[in-house]
């Protein structure tokens, strides 16, 4: 699941559940392989395409099991 809100100071913040990339990105880790997500990449083309909102990727956190992130970004 993903929610997605986009406050007054213009931060969008991308919460994500039950990816299934980033499971994926963890056997490449430990295999001595780069993971990539392209879901940082994926949100800032969604926000350009529909809305015309230029946004740049500012933090990701991940609080929870591997296939939970929070990505935020700033209206550039």
């Amino acid at each position: 699941s993903v929610e997605i809100s986009l406050d007054a100071s213009g931060t969008v913040a991308v919460h994500v559940k039950g990816c299934a990339i980033c499971p994926g990105n963890e056997i490449l880790k430990k295999s001595g392989k780069a993971g990539y997500c392209p879901i940082c990449h994926i949100v800032k083309f969604a926000a350009h395409k529909t809305i015309k909102l230029n946004i740049e990727l500012t933090e990701i956190m991940r609080p929870g099991p591997i296939d939970e992130c929070r990505l935020k970004y700033k209206t550039a």
